[in-house]
């Protein structure tokens, strides 16, 4: 992984070189190898490099076609790039990096075609001499974060946030979006961000702005595109010994590919079934240096039983234990990494895996990431129907709320929502009634909640500590084989407790561990709702004077756990950027 910043000044103003080396400074940690930054008039081009395939040394001319017609920022990985070369590259040396062949690829194929070929998660910005134009891109299942912002005078593209906050831009607190907060169970940014002017390129975005007169071109690619009716009803015909010994073949085979060569990695392990799963089969069949398990002390369930797995794993279970002061201190550092109140409570145990992960010379460190939302893991998926129009998913739906940011009436949230969910049904359409909601609800979750959240905090946090955060269940052939996978593989209404939800992946965890190591999902992770500890008296928050009605703060011992910890949240904000936003 990288970090990838391009400043492209409009007419009539001159390109601020200071102003944009110290936004690529501000990506030095995502990659600590090395950094190159190059200008073309007024357009400016950075990028901080985390070496993890090809050469170790500093090369910016992999980032040129053969033809030099084409110039590329990359930020990601490329899983399948040997693959490519061999077919459409074999002029370039063996012991090229997937930027090599990536920008090489448009020499030969159009934009479109190519992003169909590629296998793994990305952001790029591609500048082309022949036509000046410049055109960024964003993997479709939204592992990589890619954020715009234009006024007057500049466009800025960069892999963070951050890169804007400074003297140059016109940076204001957007309270529409921090109400949409309110709005959902996690903090789901989808265009609008916590800054007006900052907008989140979205999963699976084409742009392309020509540089004569700044229009743009958007082409959008979506998961729904994946799910086929012919493909589902082959898995219907199957049973779930086929299928599950199927998945788990593709587990090995991706597993192994996406394991780095000559650096360093190790594994999230959890307790969980995904996790733990994933780590079992890097331990078989790969060679991770070590297992990471975070355990919140008092808090994790599941933690306290990570020691009853190590007599099944050859390298060592490490365990992190973190008590509440370790945890708000992390807390501060995700606000500032994040530059936004953090999309889920999560957010300080991911940094502190990746500390450790660095502290013991880790490049990469893999998880279970997708695995809920594709294989239905959530027990909300599992829940009875009561209305087949609206969805239900605790994760995705619309949450209507008495708390007020902004005078504004603002509906477009929740028409997004409604949009999409209704998108989601369609792309369903050939299924039953019962068995299209469920899929649905899974497949919001997957475009919206995990990219949003999930992803985007192991993008910003993990990276934080140069670390590069890798998940086999966001592969293109197991996203494909689980959108197309009929329910009873995902869910068992009528089975015990423990075994209602993930159905396809218990049964590959059982080839590995006994029964009784599958537990019950753990809730809330962490001490989010503890760190009112240090925020003193609701009464006293700054975000009183934020809040259209101080009702909700003075009420606050009645709100539930959830609320609580949003109007934390957004009070630990505040309090870190107060003195950067007035």
């Amino acid at each position: 992984m990288c970090g990838i910043f391009t400043a492209i000044y409009k007419k009539g103003k001159n390109l601020d070189i200071n102003s944009c080396l110290e936004s690529l400074e501000k990506l030095k940690k995502r990659g600590p190898d090395w950094s190159f930054y190059k200008k073309k008039e007024k357009i400016f081009f950075g990028q901080t490099v985390l070496s993890m395939s090809g050469k170790k040394k500093i090369d910016i001319n992999s980032h040129y076609s053969k033809s030099k017609r084409y110039f590329i920022l990359f930020n990601g990985e490329i899983y399948n790039y040997k693959h490519l070369k061999n077919k459409y590259c074999s002029y370039i040396s063996d012991q090229c990096s997937d930027t090599e062949v990536l920008v090489n690829l448009f020499d030969k194929l159009p934009t479109d075609k190519i992003l169909n070929e590629i296998d793994g998660m990305y952001a790029f910005l591609l500048y082309d001499s022949y036509r000046n134009k410049i055109t960024f891109s964003r993997d479709v299942q939204g592992e990589k974060s890619l954020y715009f912002y234009e006024d007057k005078e500049k466009i800025l593209i960069s892999s963070d946030s951050s890169s804007f906050l400074h003297r140059n831009c016109e940076v204001k607190i957007n309270n529409i979006s921090l109400q949409n907060y309110f709005n959902s169970r996690h903090y789901l940014q989808l265009r609008e961000t916590s800054f007006q002017k900052v907008k989140n390129i979205l999963p699976g975005e084409t742009i392309e702005i020509d540089l004569k007169n700044f229009k743009k071109k958007i082409k959008k690619k979506n998961l729904f595109s994946l799910i086929k009716e012919k493909s589902y009803f082959e898995n219907k015909k199957s049973n779930i010994e086929e299928l599950s010994n199927h998945l788990e073949n593709l587990l090995i085979k991706n597993l192994k590919q996406m394991s780095p060569i000559k650096r360093k990695y190790c594994s999230i392990l959890s307790g969980g079934i995904d996790s733990t799963l994933i780590s079992k089969i890097l331990d078989k069949h790969s060679n991770p240096e070590f297992f990471l398990t975070i355990n919140h002390l008092g808090k994790d369930k599941i933690s306290n039983q990570v020691n009853k797995f190590k007599k099944y794993f050859k390298k060592k279970i490490k365990i992190i234990d973190v008590d509440l002061n370790e945890y708000y201190k992390k807390l501060k550092l995700s606000l500032k990494v994040f530059s936004s109140p953090v999309a889920s409570h999560d957010f300080p145990g991911k940094l502190i895996l990746s500390e450790e992960a660095k502290k013991n010379g880790c490049k990469a460190i893999f998880g279970g990431d997708g695995a809920d939302e594709l294989f239905g893991g959530y027990k909300t998926y599992a829940n009875p129907i009561k209305n087949y129009k609206t969805n239900t998913s605790q994760y995705s739906r619309y949450i209507r709320s008495n708390i007020k940011l902004s005078k504004k009436k603002n509906n477009i949230f929740k028409e997004k929502l409604k949009n999409f969910w209704n998108k989601c049904l369609s792309a369903y359409s050939f299924l039953e009634k019962e068995e299209r909601y469920r899929q649905a609800m899974m497949l919001i979750d997957t475009s919206l909640q995990l990219s949003s959240v999930g992803l985007r905090g192991n993008d910003m946090m993990f990276m934080n500590n140069s670390i590069e955060s890798r998940s086999v269940f966001l592969r293109k052939d197991i996203i494909n084989f689980a959108l197309n996978l009929p329910i009873e593989n995902k869910i068992d209404l009528n089975g015990k407790k423990k075994f209602q939800n993930k159905v396809i992946l218990k049964k590959i965890f059982l080839k590995y561990f006994p029964k009784k190591f599958i537990f019950e999902k753990q809730g809330f992770s962490g001490f989010p709702n503890e760190t009112i500890k240090f925020l003193g008296k609701p009464e006293n928050f700054y975000i009183r004077n934020i809040f259209k009605s101080n009702g909700t703060i003075n009420d606050f011992n009645d709100l539930d756990y959830e609320t609580k910890w949003k109007i934390l949240n957004l009070e630990h904000f505040y309090r870190e950027f107060s003195s950067e936003l007035t």
